[in-house]
């Protein structure tokens, strides 16, 4: 009898000790489907420049001229989206007669949300102006921005527009 009682002993420790391990892999692997598909859904947000050849005016026919593209391609609406940039890049743009450098206005302003597989875009005006502007046309910076469940993220990115004075040969650098 009192073999048969340790055997049931040991038998009733082992299961559970089965059963505690079963358990912990289960909640596991549980905990990382659920961080897989929070991943798969949250919103992804990036910035993009997009070159076009603009003409019209005499002095700028046929040069590049460039969209700045804040682009969520994630599943979920992004929100409270800051970007911070250094420098802070601007168009340079003639108001009234007077030159000014224009921010683009999502740089400049938090963006209060953007719907998933959607953006937003404003000009940079002739890209040849950044070297006017800049002495160094390279820009890195920061996307901060939540979820709906308010988990931050941030994400980097970074233009250099110094590329363009060989692949674009009317863009003239005094600098280089």
């Amino acid at each position: 009898m009192l073999v048969l009682t340790a055997v049931y002993v040991i038998a009733t420790i082992a299961i559970l000790g089965v059963m505690t391990w079963s358990n912990l892999l289960t909640r596991k692997s549980i905990e990382q489907a659920k961080e897989l598909e929070l991943q798969r859904l949250r919103p992804y947000l990036s910035l993009s420049v997009k070159i076009v050849l603009k003409g019209g005016l005499e002095n700028f026919s046929g040069s590049p001229y460039g969209y700045l593209f804040l682009s969520n391609t994630g599943l979920t609406q992004a929100n409270n989206i800051q970007i911070h940039m250094s420098p802070q890049i601007a168009a340079k743009s003639m108001i009234c007669g007077e030159n000014v450098n224009i921010i683009p206005y999502f740089v400049e302003h938090k963006t209060p949300y953007l719907a998933p597989n959607s953006n937003i875009s404003d000009d940079l005006g002739f890209l040849g102006n950044l070297f006017e502007v800049f002495e160094k046309p390279i820009f890195i910076g920061t996307i901060t921005y939540t979820d709906l469940n308010n988990k931050i993220y941030k994400d980097n990115f970074s233009f250099d527009f110094t590329t363009m004075t060989t692949a674009c040969p009317y863009i003239e650098n005094e600098n280089a």
